[in-house]
């Protein structure tokens, strides 16, 4: 499993966007094990007002969905 990630100016200055790449791979290094299937997953933030846990949170849903087991509707609660 690879990790890629792109972080473009629109998500803040260099000291934001490092402590976005470094909060994103902390959490695929933790959470890579949620996958049930190997695959290369490029991540791409759109915006800089998330903490550590926002991150989490997202991630540990993808993982879910993409293993199948999560509704659509169980998300709109988050």
């Amino acid at each position: 499993m690879r990790l890629g990630l792109i972080v473009t100016k629109k998500v803040g200055d260099s000291v934001t966007r490092n402590r976005t790449k470094r909060w994103i791979r902390e959490v695929f290094r933790l959470n890579r094990a949620a996958f049930a299937k190997p695959l290369d997953l490029v991540i791409i933030p759109r915006k800089s007002e998330f903490t550590f846990e926002d991150i989490k949170r997202d991630f540990l849903y993808f993982a879910e969905k993409f293993n199948g087991k999560v509704s659509d509707i169980s998300r709109q609660s988050l």
